[in-house]
């Protein structure tokens, strides 16, 4: 099954070279180019970490405090004891820094680094923390979208860096010509690869806040949106209802639009 996100324009995407990019390690400022991380990080070896990415649009940041929210229930939901605050302090910085009107800022929360790679960490470690800011264009898009079995680790309540899940899913939808994937468990929907899905019934929008979406991440544009309700969807009604649409930190609302026949992915799918 194939579903179109139609609402106009391609996706132009803004990257800058990595010496024009402001980011922050440890509580030092520099450029991109210039951050060296440790090869025994605990977000390289076991991806022991949790990440936000923070949207500003015309110089104003998006639901920040809502991210700052869910990035400190990450942390404490790992038992990585960060300071939050000066994680909030530093994103607004780097905002600052680089006089960018549009754009978002990916910030990552680590257990720290290991003095030898171990499956049980010491509690004397310290947090590293690392983030950068970069421009992006917040263009409306036309996508492909196939839908694909979930196969994401069950606390995704959790924003872990650890996306392997997507990443299988999202490339194997690539190789099938689709930009995006709609996942499902147990034939209800849970997410998009890259997104959070909605839909709008009786003039109200819902959005899929249970145990399979990643935590706060509907409640976050939804309530943007104004509105808290729950639902979820059984994917065989999910073609034949045209109110479908998706949202990101980094993207525009993508109305879905269901298309008969088309790719479906998944391991062991052919």
């Amino acid at each position: 099954m194939v579903f179109i996100c139609s609402l106009g324009n391609e996706l132009i995407w803004n990257f800058l070279s990595m010496d024009q990019i402001h980011a922050i390690y440890n509580g030092n400022f520099d450029n991109l180019e210039d951050i060296k991380v440790s090869p025994l990080s605990r977000a390289y070896t076991f991806s022991d970490s949790v990440y936000e990415v923070i949207p500003f649009f015309n110089n104003e940041v998006i639901a920040f405090n809502r991210h700052i929210e869910r990035l400190q229930y990450s942390c404490r939901s790992m038992n990585i004891d960060a300071n939050v605050d000066q994680s909030s302090k530093e994103i607004l910085q780097l905002i600052s820094l680089s006089k960018i009107k549009d754009g978002y800022v990916y910030y990552q929360i680590s257990r720290g680094v290991d003095p030898i790679r171990s499956h049980m960490y010491s509690s004397k470690l310290h947090a590293e923390t690392f983030g950068y800011v970069t421009s992006h264009k917040f263009e409306e898009q036309t996508l492909k979208v196939a839908l694909c079995e979930d196969i994401r680790w069950q606390r995704c309540d959790i924003k872990s860096t650890s996306l392997l899940g997507n990443v299988l899913s999202m490339n194997e939808a690539k190789d099938q010509a689709c930009d995006e994937v709609i996942m499902y468990k147990e034939n209800k929907i849970t997410e998009g690869g890259a997104s959070n899905v909605f839909f709008i019934k009786n003039n109200r929008i819902f959005t899929l806040q249970h145990q399979y979406a990643s935590n706060n991440v509907g409640k976050i544009n939804i309530g943007i949106l104004n509105d808290g309700s729950d639902h979820r969807k059984n994917t065989n009604t999910y073609q034949a209802n045209r109110h479908f649409f998706t949202s990101g930190s980094d993207t525009e609302l993508l109305r879905i639009e269901g298309v008969p026949g088309g790719a479906k992915v998944g391991i062991g799918t052919n």
